[in-house]
């Protein structure tokens, strides 16, 4: 199973070990504990409590205790519900490695959005087509 969030983190469900990729990682315990952690301290920033917060994203009155003291893990869907309900965007909640990997991903966009302005019209339409044939081959692959 497959879902994607935002436009770069992806989260593959296998047995039982949610891994994350643009580069693969599994998560660790310690990040089940530091999302627990900013779910807590987001909702609290809020002023929402943990019934208000489960009522809200649909689950058993104690699912939001379990997810805070890190004794269930969550799918990605409920991540982005508990975020859509905190009125937040579910970067925020994931742990600090992953918040790193935000900014070097926004820096690598500001990046290749500099050298695509550097270009002129003739080789941008070049790039285009090209990318547009990768593309099409891609799809055929999946």
């Amino acid at each position: 199973m497959c879902f994607i969030f935002n436009t770069f983190c992806w989260v593959f469900i296998f047995a039982g070990k949610e891994v994350y990729g643009v580069a693969e990682k599994v998560v660790e315990n310690q990040d089940i504990i530091e999302i627990g952690n900013n779910i807590q301290k987001i909702r609290k920033k809020n002023g929402i409590s943990q019934s208000v917060l489960a009522e809200k994203i649909d689950v058993a009155g104690n699912s939001i205790y379990r997810m805070e003291g890190a004794t269930t893990v969550m799918g990605v869907d409920k991540l982005i519900n508990i975020a859509d309900a905190l009125n937040t965007s579910p970067m925020d909640i994931l742990p600090a490695r992953f918040q790193r990997e935000r900014k070097s991903f926004t820096q690598e966009k500001a990046e290749q959005l500099q050298i695509w302005n550097d270009l002129n019209e003739g080789n941008r339409n070049i790039v285009l087509t090209m990318m547009r044939m990768l593309l099409t081959e891609q799809q055929k692959c999946f």
